[in-house]
């Protein structure tokens, strides 16, 4: 009877124990196959921990197509270190992490590492430096980590086509760097204090094609220096509080090609007429923007690319939108748009339109995750990392 007993307990206990282990495994890494879009795995949030990743690095070397592994806002420390040893990945989005020194250092040696994202994490100055020895990298998100001017200098002297990055001071010299770079086609800096003057420097670089701003104060002179810029195409300057008259300031800048203001508060009354605006993509995501802006702006014919995402336009905003003959792609996602907006925007002739419309679960639904996870603000950086996502 005792071993009956004895028997019958070591049944219940392993039972409890197998079902605890399969409650145990990350329900993303058990089904990795439906988290494959493309050439890339995406895991956004799927709270992995570090030792979820060697399962991870065997899928990846079992399948040597996947490029890219989008994995933001997880738990990956020291995970960071294997998946650097993957020899087929070219990107990885990691912010959102608890990615070290260490595990910098180990990014930095990745063979064919071309795109990095690991802002917000614990990267020092040490680690920064490390990554600044990169012989592959071709842009870095790094912002948002505790790092000095000591490691921002560093990583201002690479060869990048690409840098979005913070620093709880930056000198003169980091911003001299910056200028003079002469790989670099896009900056962006965000949550540091700037001076007038390191913007000036910005805006006298001859190389450099898109400014990314987020998070950063200006005065007068500093968006008089922008206004003023000749080389700059692109300018994004996001949750800012810009003024009436520092909008007028900026649309003044004829040889801009693209501009974005998203999450600055705007509302209708700063913006004046948008017909003659010769911008070829807007975006006003994030505002407080009503009928008369998306009115205004829908008799523009220079305009190829629209964002009004997270606004306040309605149905009458929606119908004068939708008669625009020269846009080729709109997004107005969650707007109060009615059925009379819905209606017009389908019948319009526009090619590629964003609605608040459900959408399917195909990569195109995940290119959207991706796109609206990127720096959380869509910056240029994000276009290109998009680019990498094959259909």
């Amino acid at each position: 009877m005792l071993k009956k007993i004895v028997a019958s307990s070591f049944l219940l206990a392993s039972s409890l124990l197998s079902t605890l282990s399969l409650a145990a495994t990350n329900q993303c890494i058990a089904n990795l196959d439906e988290h494959v879009w493309g050439n890339m795995v995406e895991l956004f949030d799927c709270n992995l921990q570090d030792a979820d990743i060697p399962q991870l690095v065997t899928f990846l070397n079992e399948h040597p197509e996947i490029e890219m592994v989008f994995a933001p806002y997880n738990h990956i420390a020291e995970g960071a270190i294997p998946l650097a040893h993957v020899a087929t990945l070219k990107v990885l989005y990691l912010a959102g992490n608890q990615i070290n020194d260490a595990g910098a250092k180990a990014l930095a040696m990745a063979p064919n590492l071309t795109l990095l994202e690991v802002s917000s994490n614990r990267i020092h100055d040490k680690g920064a430096e490390a990554l600044a020895k990169s012989s592959s990298l071709q842009g870095i998100g790094i912002a948002n980590n505790p790092i000095t001017n000591e490691g921002a200098f560093a990583i201002a002297n690479m060869p990048l086509d690409v840098l979005y990055f913070s620093a709880n001071s930056l000198s003169y010299e980091t911003m001299v760097a910056l200028a003079t770079n002469s790989h670099l086609q896009y900056v962006g800096i965000i949550n540091t204090q700037l001076r007038n003057k390191d913007i000036r420097t910005l805006t006298q670089s001859t190389h450099l094609y898109g400014l990314i701003f987020d998070h950063v104060d200006f005065t007068n002179a500093g968006i008089k220096a922008l206004t003023e810029d000749d080389n700059i195409s692109i300018l994004s300057i996001n949750g800012t509080r810009l003024s009436a008259s520092q909008i007028t300031m900026l649309m003044q800048n004829k040889n801009l090609k693209g501009l974005q203001l998203v999450d600055d508060n705007l509302h209708d009354e700063v913006f004046g007429n948008f017909a003659t605006m010769e911008l070829a993509m807007l975006d006003l995501s994030d505002n407080n923007l009503t009928n008369k802006t998306a009115v205004s702006i829908a008799s523009n014919t220079q305009l190829q690319a629209l964002i009004l995402e997270k606004n306040q336009i309605g149905d009458d905003g929606a119908i004068a939108l939708a008669a625009n003959t020269t846009l080729q792609y709109l997004n107005v996602v969650e707007n109060p748009i009615g059925t009379a907006g819905y209606d017009a925007l389908a019948k319009s002739t526009i090619p590629n339109i964003d609605t608040s419309l459900p959408y399917s679960d195909d990569l195109a639904a995940h290119k959207r995750v991706l796109q609206n996870h990127c720096f959380e603000k869509g910056s240029v950086f994000c276009q290109k990392l998009l680019g990498y996502v094959k259909k």
